[in-house]
Protein backbone atom coordinates (compact mmCIF):
# COMPACT_ATOMS: atom_id res chain seq x y z
CA UNK A 1 0.00 0.00 0.00
CA UNK A 2 2.86 2.38 0.87
CA UNK A 3 4.54 1.72 -2.46
CA UNK A 4 1.30 2.34 -4.33
CA UNK A 5 0.72 5.61 -2.50
CA UNK A 6 4.29 6.70 -3.21
CA UNK A 7 3.82 5.94 -6.90
CA UNK A 8 0.57 7.92 -6.92
CA UNK A 9 2.36 10.81 -5.25
CA UNK A 10 5.09 10.92 -7.89
CA UNK A 11 2.48 10.54 -10.62
CA UNK A 12 0.78 13.70 -9.35
CA UNK A 13 4.13 15.51 -9.43
CA UNK A 14 4.75 14.38 -13.00
CA UNK A 15 1.23 14.98 -14.33
CA UNK A 16 0.68 18.34 -12.62
CA UNK A 17 4.09 20.08 -12.47
CA UNK A 18 2.40 23.47 -12.60
CA UNK A 19 0.92 22.90 -9.12
CA UNK A 20 4.36 23.07 -7.49
CA UNK A 21 4.90 26.43 -5.81
CA UNK A 22 8.62 27.18 -5.87
CA UNK A 23 8.39 29.23 -2.67
CA UNK A 24 8.22 25.99 -0.65
CA UNK A 25 10.85 23.28 -0.73
CA UNK A 26 10.21 20.27 -2.94
CA UNK A 27 10.48 17.99 0.10
CA UNK A 28 7.63 19.85 1.78
CA UNK A 29 5.52 19.70 -1.37
CA UNK A 30 6.14 15.96 -1.72
CA UNK A 31 5.34 15.25 1.95
CA UNK A 32 2.11 17.23 1.67
CA UNK A 33 0.93 15.28 -1.36
CA UNK A 34 1.90 11.99 0.29
CA UNK A 35 0.14 12.95 3.52
CA UNK A 36 -3.07 13.72 1.64
CA UNK A 37 -2.84 10.47 -0.33
CA UNK A 38 -2.34 8.49 2.89
CA UNK A 39 -5.27 10.18 4.62
CA UNK A 40 -7.50 9.48 1.62
CA UNK A 41 -6.40 5.84 1.49
CA UNK A 42 -7.04 5.36 5.21
CA UNK A 43 -10.49 6.88 4.85
CA UNK A 44 -11.29 4.59 1.91
CA UNK A 45 -9.99 1.59 3.82
CA UNK A 46 -12.01 2.50 6.91
CA UNK A 47 -15.18 2.86 4.84
CA UNK A 48 -14.67 -0.54 3.24
CA UNK A 49 -13.90 -2.24 6.55
CA UNK A 50 -16.78 -0.58 8.35
CA UNK A 51 -19.19 -1.48 5.60
CA UNK A 52 -18.16 -5.11 5.16
CA UNK A 53 -16.51 -6.39 8.34
CA UNK A 54 -17.55 -3.88 10.97
CA UNK A 55 -15.30 -1.27 12.56
CA UNK A 56 -11.66 -2.06 13.23
CA UNK A 57 -10.59 -2.43 16.81
CA UNK A 58 -8.45 0.30 18.35
CA UNK A 59 -5.77 -2.23 19.29
CA UNK A 60 -5.27 -3.19 15.64
CA UNK A 61 -4.92 0.48 14.69
CA UNK A 62 -2.35 0.99 17.43
CA UNK A 63 -0.32 -2.03 16.30
CA UNK A 64 -0.11 -0.66 12.75
CA UNK A 65 0.92 2.76 13.99
CA UNK A 66 3.50 1.22 16.30
CA UNK A 67 5.05 -0.66 13.38
CA UNK A 68 5.21 2.57 11.40
CA UNK A 69 7.06 4.37 14.19
CA UNK A 70 9.41 1.43 14.75
CA UNK A 71 10.30 1.37 11.06
CA UNK A 72 11.18 5.05 11.20
CA UNK A 73 13.77 4.59 13.96
CA UNK A 74 16.97 2.88 12.91
CA UNK A 75 19.93 1.84 15.12
CA UNK A 76 23.52 2.87 14.47
CA UNK A 77 26.22 0.56 13.11
CA UNK A 78 27.93 0.28 16.51
CA UNK A 79 24.96 -1.38 18.16
CA UNK A 80 24.23 -3.94 15.45
CA UNK A 81 26.95 -6.27 16.79
CA UNK A 82 26.10 -5.75 20.46
CA UNK A 83 23.07 -7.81 21.53
CA UNK A 84 22.76 -6.03 24.89
CA UNK A 85 22.66 -2.60 23.26
CA UNK A 86 20.18 -3.86 20.68
CA UNK A 87 17.89 -5.13 23.44
CA UNK A 88 18.09 -1.80 25.28
CA UNK A 89 17.40 0.16 22.09
CA UNK A 90 14.44 -2.06 21.20
CA UNK A 91 12.96 -1.60 24.67
CA UNK A 92 13.44 2.16 24.45
CA UNK A 93 11.79 2.16 21.02
CA UNK A 94 8.82 0.22 22.38
CA UNK A 95 8.45 2.69 25.23
CA UNK A 96 8.76 5.66 22.86
CA UNK A 97 6.19 4.21 20.46
CA UNK A 98 3.77 3.49 23.29
CA UNK A 99 4.10 7.06 24.55
CA UNK A 100 3.70 8.48 21.04
CA UNK A 101 0.53 6.46 20.51
CA UNK A 102 -0.92 7.99 23.66
CA UNK A 103 -0.81 11.41 21.93
CA UNK A 104 -3.44 12.96 19.69
CA UNK A 105 -2.77 12.37 15.96
CA UNK A 106 -1.79 16.03 15.36
CA UNK A 107 0.66 15.91 18.26
CA UNK A 108 2.16 12.65 16.94
CA UNK A 109 2.54 14.11 13.46
CA UNK A 110 4.23 17.27 14.75
CA UNK A 111 6.74 15.37 16.88
CA UNK A 112 7.39 12.88 14.09
CA UNK A 113 8.03 15.53 11.43
CA UNK A 114 10.45 17.58 13.54
CA UNK A 115 12.12 15.04 15.82
CA UNK A 116 12.23 11.97 13.60
CA UNK A 117 12.16 13.32 10.03
CA UNK A 118 14.41 16.25 11.04
CA UNK A 119 12.30 18.86 9.23
CA UNK A 120 12.45 22.50 10.18
CA UNK A 121 9.38 24.22 11.60
CA UNK A 122 8.40 25.90 8.35
CA UNK A 123 8.47 22.63 6.38
CA UNK A 124 6.53 20.72 9.03
CA UNK A 125 3.99 23.55 9.35
CA UNK A 126 3.44 23.53 5.58
CA UNK A 127 2.86 19.78 5.58
CA UNK A 128 0.32 20.08 8.39
CA UNK A 129 -1.22 23.12 6.69
CA UNK A 130 -0.65 25.42 9.66
CA UNK A 131 1.14 28.68 10.17
CA UNK A 132 4.64 28.40 11.62
CA UNK A 133 3.53 30.01 14.87
CA UNK A 134 0.55 27.67 15.19
CA UNK A 135 2.81 24.70 14.47
CA UNK A 136 5.32 25.76 17.13
CA UNK A 137 2.52 25.97 19.68
CA UNK A 138 1.26 22.52 18.63
CA UNK A 139 4.75 21.03 18.88
CA UNK A 140 5.31 22.63 22.29
CA UNK A 141 2.04 21.14 23.56
CA UNK A 142 2.89 17.75 22.09
CA UNK A 143 6.31 17.68 23.76
CA UNK A 144 4.78 18.87 27.02
CA UNK A 145 2.22 16.04 26.87
CA UNK A 146 4.98 13.51 26.14
CA UNK A 147 6.91 14.80 29.16
CA UNK A 148 3.78 14.46 31.32
CA UNK A 149 3.26 10.88 30.14
CA UNK A 150 6.89 10.06 30.90
CA UNK A 151 6.79 11.69 34.34
CA UNK A 152 3.54 9.91 35.21
CA UNK A 153 5.05 6.56 34.24
CA UNK A 154 8.18 7.28 36.25
CA UNK A 155 6.12 8.30 39.28
CA UNK A 156 3.95 5.18 39.07
CA UNK A 157 7.05 3.02 38.65
CA UNK A 158 8.63 4.57 41.72
CA UNK A 159 5.48 3.86 43.73
CA UNK A 160 5.58 0.21 42.62
CA UNK A 161 9.28 -0.13 43.46
CA UNK A 162 8.94 1.33 46.94
CA UNK A 163 5.62 -0.33 47.66
CA UNK A 164 4.18 3.03 48.67
CA UNK A 165 0.51 3.69 48.33
CA UNK A 166 -1.57 6.79 48.28
CA UNK A 167 -4.20 6.90 50.95
CA UNK A 168 -7.22 9.08 50.50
Amino acid sequence: MAEDLTQECFAVVLVYPEKYDFRASFKTYLYTILRHKCIDALRRQRKVQTGIQGPRHAAEDREGQAAEFRDSRQGSGETENNPEMLAVIREQDREWVRRMLALKPDYRMAVYLVDVSQMNYAQAAAIMQRSTVSFKVLLHRARKKLRQIYEQEEWEGELRRTGASISG
